[in-house]
């Protein structure tokens, strides 16, 4: 998330927390936006997608941009932090660890 954004002094967070905010999302095809989708839709909400992007240089541009929130796998959220005045947010869920592979650390939300 932008380093301004009222969340980005968290730790962790609940993703039920986020979905009235915005996302910068991943493709249609992506493994990320089916998953995004089906937690949102398991807790009753919409994913608020403002946009979607392939690329996640240019999804860290957008929300640093303040087009939105954006969940990316964290080993890829590290490389734009500094970059892109982003913060990281690790979502307090079962299904974010799902991301937690040899050389991947997890999911976060930026």
């Amino acid at each position: 998330m932008p380093a301004e954004h009222p969340l980005a002094a968290r730790k962790s967070i609940r993703f039920e927390e986020v979905l009235d905010h915005e996302f910068v999302g991943p493709h249609l095809e992506s493994s990320v936006h089916a998953l995004l989708t089906r937690e949102a839709e398991a807790l009753g909400k919409p994913l608020k997608l403002r946009v979607r992007i392939s690329s996640f240089d240019c999804m860290c541009r957008l929300v640093s941009a303040g087009m939105g929130l954006a969940v990316l796998p964290r080993s890829v959220a590290r490389q734009y932090l500094r970059s892109h005045r982003l913060r990281m947010v690790t979502p307090d869920e079962p299904w974010a660890r799902r991301l937690n592979r040899p050389g991947n650390s997890g999911g976060s939300l930026v």
